[in-house]
């Protein structure tokens, strides 16, 4: 038996009521992933249309917009069959969601002592205000828990100097945008290995599918890809996701062609402003939103981009041997989530980490106007969805609190951070 095995037994053995409620809520969260309906069909109709030398970017409502090597990671999902396939992508999700938080507690609180009590309230307390992020993952069956966890996995492997960090940096980038800005960090700090390694990494998988399309057997295009919308029965039974196929042109990096098309055929203003989303929380967006003056959104994009480069280098220049490389790798991460130009819930996951360490600065540091800040940013991330606001939900979103309240909290941890506060280490709370 392997040790890490053996670990993984005597952990279950010591915190037998911990390990239950972990079953019970994978259970519960698996027979609602399985009845509601949610983008996972998108990614096994990516994988379908790969293995089949389709179009995977085809103009359509809900179109498949990311790299096409994320649908080359689909693929084998593709060949289980689509009941098999949806119930392993939420176990990967619900463990990679169990391994980000692992990491994320075990590198900013430290391991478990004498202060077991107040490490509880300090986990209870991020786990509230960003729960809702959480399960907002689940609902929209996106990939975004499996990016918390490699993202989170990335850093610890950074923070330990290990060369392996842009593994787990790279599937993230192509899965999702978010987690773009972690190749600064490396840069920053002079790791050229870490950056090479992450930009090789990527390039080669955004033009891996254009070299494997040539042992794909072409496959009946024919007809329409239809898919059950979900697989246990809704009111009314189980609807249906159609699917176009269309044959990919015989024309070298196809895909690769296919994809810059898609991504910048409507350049300009409503490209970044995302105006078909305007629930958006992409600080691109609500400043594009709540400034009087016409703005070119690309500019906005940019102008963020830079600020927060910047004031990236000033942390790692001042607070890298401060003993908070972990936060620091959440800040570089969360800063993309928020200027990002499609920002929605889902992504919103990172503010776990930025919630733990302040939460954790509280209770070695307790300060009345510290909780009450505290307080009144996680019950705008955390409480502010249509079962509390109903209505007013799309109103507030509408302005941004969600963007807003994660900008206020990356602000209080960066001036944290900024001035060396590391939590393991300050006055523990009497």
């Amino acid at each position: 038996m392997t040790a890490p095995v053996r670990h993984l037994l005597r952990y279950c053995r010591k915190h037998k009521v911990l390990v239950t409620i972990v079953v019970v809520l994978f259970m519960a969260g698996l027979l609602r992933y399985l009845w509601k309906m949610g983008d996972f069909e998108v990614y096994f109709a990516a994988g379908t249309r790969f293995l089949l030398g389709a179009r995977i970017h085809p103009t359509e409502v809900n179109a498949f917009t990311y790299p096409t090597a994320a649908a080359l990671l689909f693929a084998p999902l593709a060949l289980l069959g689509h009941a098999v396939a949806k119930c392993l992508f939420y176990t990967i999700s619900f463990v990679m969601l169990l391994v980000g938080i692992g990491i994320t507690n075990r590198s900013v609180l430290g391991p478990s002592g004498e202060t077991d009590r107040v490490r509880m309230l300090v986990c209870f307390a991020a786990v509230l205000f960003s729960l809702r992020y959480f399960l907002a993952a689940f609902a929209n069956q996106q990939t975004d828990l499996i990016i918390f966890g490699l993202v989170n996995v990335g850093i610890y492997l950074y923070q330990v100097n290990s060369n392996k960090t842009f593994i787990a940096w790279s599937f993230p980038v192509i899965l999702k945008a978010n987690p773009l800005f972690m190749i600064l960090w490396p840069i920053y700090e002079g790791r050229w290995r870490v950056a090479s390694g992450m930009l090789i990494l990527v390039a080669v998988m955004i033009f891996l599918p254009d070299l494997l399309r040539y042992l794909i057997e072409p496959g009946d295009l024919s007809a329409q890809l239809i898919l059950p919308a979900s697989v246990i029965a809704r009111e009314g039974g189980i609807g249906q996701k159609i699917f176009v196929l269309i044959p990919i042109a015989d024309v070298p990096f196809t895909y690769f062609r296919e994809y810059v098309s898609l991504t910048f055929s409507s350049t300009g203003h409503s490209w970044w402003e995302d105006s078909g989303n305007p629930l958006g929380q992409s600080l691109t967006r609500i400043l594009l939103f709540l400034v009087p003056v016409k703005l070119n959104g690309n500019v906005v994009f940019l102008l963020l981009c830079v600020v927060f480069s910047v004031a990236l280098l000033v942390l790692v220049r001042q607070a890298s041997g401060s003993g908070n490389l972990f936060i620091i790798g959440i800040l570089f991460y969360s800063a993309f989530v928020l200027i990002g130009p499609h920002s929605s819930k889902p992504h919103f996951i990172v503010i776990y980490g930025l919630l733990l360490y302040c939460f954790q600065h509280l209770a070695k540091n307790f300060k009345i106007a510290r909780l009450l800040f505290l307080c009144v940013i996680g019950t705008l991330l955390g409480f502010t969805s249509s079962g509390f606001l109903g209505e007013y939900a799309n109103q507030t979103a509408l302005y941004g609190h969600i963007g807003l309240a994660t900008l206020a909290l990356w602000v209080y941890t960066y001036v944290l951070v900024l001035n060396g506060r590391d939590c393991r280490k300050d006055k523990p709370l009497k």
